[in-house]
């Protein structure tokens, strides 16, 4: 059994509603109670933090690159594109409080990393693919460096190392490949290549 917490903000909206009220990563130390008890009682149970936005999160660290290089910490902000958001930073703290909340349940944590950073967008909005076009939007390769993925990944590591570590393992993007992309639309070539840099 798994579950998902994922990023939307307060903001997003279905169907006319607002569906999200504080129950995303964002509004964890919120809930966090709450959550800890929900946990514990599905045990066992995996805890995937990600979703449609991991793809446009950056971790605080000091190589951060653009479009990623935003103050740290920073909300999504209302975008014209499929996703309706734009990136947000989050600090490390973020992180600890998402793998002690894991560990203290024992829960194996799954983390999504975003699969843009190192990537530029280019401008304008990132269509729905049709069945003859499909821009890629964004160019470029994966980093672990522009986005503070390494940063994040060795704060992992400092956990494991003090033998607190939750940290099952790392999905890189969400919804980023051909024509059912979200975020983007690369290729399967393009995916494999940024696996093998990570």
């Amino acid at each position: 059994v798994c579950v998902s917490l994922d990023w939307w903000p307060d903001e997003k909206v279905d169907w006319s509603h607002h569906t999200w009220n504080a129950s995303s990563v964002v509004a964890l130390q919120e809930v966090r109670t709450e959550l800890k008890r929900a946990l514990a009682s599905l045990h066992p149970v995996a805890l995937r933090v990600g979703g449609t936005l991991q793809d446009l999160v950056a971790y605080d660290s000091e190589d951060r690159a653009s479009p990623f290089d935003m103050s740290c910490p920073s909300s999504f902000r209302p975008a014209g594109d499929r996703a309706a958001f734009e990136g947000a930073c989050v600090t490390l703290d973020l992180y600890d409080a998402i793998e002690t909340l894991a560990y203290d349940t024992k829960t194996p944590l799954v983390f999504g990393l975003s699969g843009l950073h190192g990537r530029v967008r280019e401008e304008g909005a990132c269509p729905k693919c049709d069945s003859k076009n499909c821009d890629k939007c964004w160019t470029g390769r994966w980093s672990a460096t522009s986005g503070g993925a390494r940063s994040l990944l060795q704060r992992a590591a400092f956990h494991a190392k003090r033998g607190r570590g939750a940290l099952a393992a790392v999905s890189l993007g969400n919804e980023l490949c051909g024509q059912g992309g979200i975020a983007a639309h690369l290729s399967p070539a393009e995916l494999a290549a940024d696996f093998r840099r990570l």
